[in-house]
């Protein structure tokens, strides 16, 4: 049986869409967990996918995903999107009797708004939206856990739902496998990453007016460190375009000189 390697543990989002996966692609792949986004690309080599978050529409990016990604011989075949809804529970019956807080670095920054009224909160960060729950459950007293709804499985003195800071909150997961595949899609994706070999003055306006004259539309730009060179950096690009011109993109890519590129993956 097919592996799918993922974020764990049991009840998070990554493995929601892990299951998603499996039954929108017709997978039918035993699902294994690993505790950090580095544990799950060490043990790629067990599986035959990995399943990752890879952006959030109110946190942007995980940087972690994409870091590793870069480094790695995967690509991302595939893109799955869930929608995210944050709760907070505690035993105590009023929000001012709480001291500590647990909660995912993720789900920290998802519902900054709503945390950033109570001044009195110590926060204690988790690797997984399972762990804080867990170790909520473990010092019940005078404490709280942000978790996602799906997560709450009895009653708390204190529940409040949607303190995420959009209730439009969603997350982009990503399918990745060890090989590049084209979508049959007359729409399709590209995520690039363009390394600079020089540093002059509008390089990067000179390769992102090509994709306009080729009628490719860039969805996002980031940059990310080199991890070798202080103060240089690589672009990460999203790239939405007609599956006609995928060989015309790629050939713009390949005859500039001034950038090394790397194709992270193509996905409708």
């Amino acid at each position: 049986m097919k592996k799918i390697i993922t974020l764990g543990p049991s009840g998070t989002y990554a493995e929601i869409a892990s299951q998603k996966f499996n039954i929108d692609l017709s997978l039918s792949s035993l699902i294994e967990m690993e505790n950090t986004i580095d544990q799950v690309f060490k043990k790629a080599y067990l599986g035959d996918y990995l399943v990752l978050p890879f952006d959030n529409s109110i946190d942007g990016y995980v940087q972690r995903t994409l870091d590793l990604l870069y480094e790695s011989n995967y690509y991302i075949t595939h893109v799955n999107e869930l929608s995210i809804d944050f709760s907070l529970i505690s035993n105590e019956n009023s929000l001012e009797n709480i001291k500590n807080v647990y909660v995912q670095f993720k789900a920290h920054a998802q519902c900054y708004n709503f945390l950033k009224n109570f001044s009195h909160f110590n926060y204690i960060t988790t690797d997984s939206n399972t762990e804080s729950l867990n170790r909520f459950t473990a010092s019940p007293n005078e404490s709280c856990t942000i978790i996602p709804t799906h997560l709450i499985s009895s009653n708390f003195e204190l529940i409040i739902h949607h303190v995420h800071d959009t209730l439009d909150n969603k997350t982009r997961f990503v399918l990745l496998e060890n090989k590049l595949n084209i979508p049959d899609f007359e729409v399709i994706k590209a995520y690039v990453v363009l390394s600079p070999n020089i540093d002059q003055p509008g390089l990067l306006h000179d390769i992102l007016y090509s994709f306009k004259m080729l009628n490719i539309n860039l969805t996002s730009i980031i940059s990310r460190p080199k991890k070798n060179t202080s103060g240089k950096y690589n672009f990460f690009i999203e790239l939405s375009f007609l599956r006609e011109n995928y060989n015309d993109l790629i050939n713009e890519l390949e005859k500039n000189k001034n950038f090394s590129t790397k194709i992270l993956g193509v996905y409708k």
